[in-house]
């Protein structure tokens, strides 16, 4: 994996105020993972934004018009997450740009694998449990994992909704995950829980299974899951 190689082109971008994009997939995965990672970077000051892609006028993945319109905005890095490992020629139209990819996924590495600037790839996790820990990763160095440890509650979240094996790390992973979202401080959370006729402190696999990740996916399949991204990260309850 190349997360020490992504922690030094993060930094760099950091110090040299370059701009960043965290793209997402539009499930509850690919939202959650874009939660984690955006708000990691941008609490150690990083200029970064997400950028999520509408499943009917640009489809899955990274595309060539998204890039082109991100190069355009002086994007000079790009992060994927839950997505990437097919996205060979997207990943050389970027270098052409001079826009660099690290590419985040989880997903099976096809014969013609592209070639990004870094790698960090496993298919034991969740997309979002990938996502973490690049960033679990980066807020080590700054010697800061207790700002990305309650996160956790997402990727909890993400690994049932992706029916991912709850198998070895991933079942810590939902363990210590369901305990924080059990007390978790977001607004979104705490709204769409309350919306949803559950109570905080009672939630199991089953209610995010059947119950919470079905709204989550919901706004990727009606409209934009951008609004599924704002209900995640809003600080603000009336905004929830």
């Amino acid at each position: 994996s190349d997360i020490p190689k992504s922690i030094e082109r993060i930094n760099k971008a950091i110090d040299r105020k370059e701009k960043i994009i965290v793209y997402s997939d539009y499930d509850a995965d690919g939202v959650s993972a874009t939660a984690v990672l955006w708000e990691t970077l941008k609490f150690f000051g990083a200029d970064v934004l997400p950028y999520v892609p509408d499943r009917i006028s640009e489809g899955y993945g990274l595309n060539v018009t998204a890039i082109k319109k991100l190069f355009a905005d002086n994007v000079s890095l790009i992060i994927t997450v839950d997505h990437g490992v097919t996205a060979k020629k997207q990943v050389e139209f970027a270098k052409k740009l001079g826009v660099d990819v690290i590419i985040t996924d989880h997903h099976i590495i096809p014969e013609e694998k592209p070639a990004p600037y870094a790698f960090v790839h496993t298919t034991e996790l969740a997309g979002c449990g990938v996502a973490f820990k690049l960033a679990y990763e980066f807020a080590k160095t700054k010697k800061a994992e207790s700002i990305v440890f309650p996160k956790i509650e997402l990727v909890a979240l993400a690994t049932i909704a992706d029916l991912v094996p709850l198998n070895h790390y991933n079942r810590a992973l939902v363990k210590f995950g369901l305990e924080e979202l059990n007390r978790t401080k977001r607004p979104g959370l705490k709204v769409l829980i309350e919306n949803s006729k559950l109570k905080l402190g009672e939630i199991e696999s089953w209610h995010i299974g059947h119950v919470i990740a079905p709204k989550i996916n919901a706004s990727g399949r009606l409209e934009n899951a951008i609004q599924s991204l704002r209900l995640l990260c809003t600080e603000n309850s009336e905004n929830a």
